[in-house]
């Protein structure tokens, strides 16, 4: 189950989904590195840290009404930023990638910050 929610009050933002378990997906975790070659035949690495900014969740959603698509949209239309809670906790972040035209309705949400634990 995932919930979302604008950032302001609307009478009409916020909603909860249930993607399939299957289709959750989480992104991957890493940290933010680079790694430079050096003239002896080394390297030297940056290591700034991990960050929720570099995920990606993306979900599918079978079981959706025509209005929840609908919403869905109207979220993605008129608000830049969204809240988004999930097993992980809770993200501030946008939606992008929605497709409503065919089952399971896909989406992404890109996070910007996590606001809980």
């Amino acid at each position: 189950m995932i919930g979302l929610t604008t950032l302001t009050y609307d009478l009409d933002g916020n909603m909860t989904l249930y993607p399939s378990e299957s289709s959750a997906k989480l992104g991957s975790f890493r940290r933010r590195q680079t790694r430079t070659a050096t003239i002896d035949g080394g390297s030297d690495f940056t290591d700034l840290g991990f960050t929720h900014s570099d995920m990606l969740f993306s979900y599918e959603v079978s079981k959706i009404t025509e209005p929840e698509a609908n919403q869905l949209v109207y979220l993605l239309k008129n608000y830049p930023q969204v809240n988004m809670s999930n097993k992980e906790g809770v993200f501030q972040g946008l939606l992008t990638n929605l497709d409503i035209n065919r089952l399971p309705v896909t989406f992404d949400f890109l996070p910007i910050k996590k606001v809980s634990a």
